[in-house]
């Protein structure tokens, strides 16, 4: 009995089954034999969605041009820069030279100050030497003078 029965829902269920998968392809054929609307949208309003994805669109490609017209300037600004500072290295540089040379002059002219200070000294030193040598001398010839 319990078979039978297990059958007969079973039979029921399928037919059940059977029937709607009917229906819902009968309506698809109903829809796909209709031809939908095309105008879902009523044309004032696409045209005011057109309008303003246009008008989006340029306001987008403006700030674009915003962006890349700063992004250019801010290029020239830091060439200028960097051109700038190339000179300033440059004149730097050239400072620099020029003053290596006068530190290498004013190193060769101590180097002469130092060395007439040193032949002056030796110069006195001698005059020294020779004055002593004369007063020696001078006192030698004294005492001789005297003793005879």
């Amino acid at each position: 009995m319990s078979q039978q029965k297990y059958s007969v829902d079973l039979r029921n269920d399928v037919n059940f089954k059977k029937r709607k998968s009917d229906e819902i392809i009968n309506e698809t054929d109903q829809a796909v034999k209709k031809k939908p609307s095309r105008n879902l949208i009523p044309k004032k309003e696409k045209q005011e969605k057109i309008d303003e994805i246009k008008r989006l669109k340029k306001e987008k490609d403006d700030i674009i041009k915003e962006i890349d017209d700063i992004i250019k300037k801010k290029d020239g600004e830091i060439q200028n820069y960097i051109n700038k500072n190339k000179k300033l290295t440059n004149i730097i540089k050239k400072k620099d030279g020029e003053i290596q040379n006068y530190l290498n002059e004013n190193k060769n002219l101590t180097d002469i100050i130092k060395d007439l200070f040193n032949l002056e000294s030796e110069n006195i030193q001698e005059v020294t030497n020779l004055e002593n040598e004369n007063i020696q001398e001078v006192s030698n010839l004294e005492n001789e003078n005297i003793q005879e």
